[in-house]
């Protein structure tokens, strides 16, 4: 995915947060701690590492090729 549209998605996530009742002043994190959500980059890395689980535990079928190709995509978004 490129920056670009992640700062898309995020925005929409943002926008919507703010207009909530009461939630307009407070800041992204604030909204969505009070609204027990996860931010959208540490979904996105949930979602590869539940991939990867699920890769190293054969519960689901891919190439040997891909998966590294995934793990390093993982791998360095946990990283940065």
């Amino acid at each position: 995915m490129f920056k670009c549209d992640i700062n898309k998605i995020e925005s929409v996530q943002r926008r919507f947060t703010k207009h909530l009742n009461g939630l307009y002043n407070l800041s992204n994190s604030c909204r969505l701690a009070r609204l027990g959500l996860d931010s959208s980059y540490c979904r996105r890395v949930k979602a590869d590492l539940i991939l990867c689980y699920k890769i190293l535990n054969n519960l689901v079928s891919i190439d040997s090729d891909m998966f590294s190709s995934v793990l390093l995509h993982v791998t360095q978004r946990v990283i940065v």
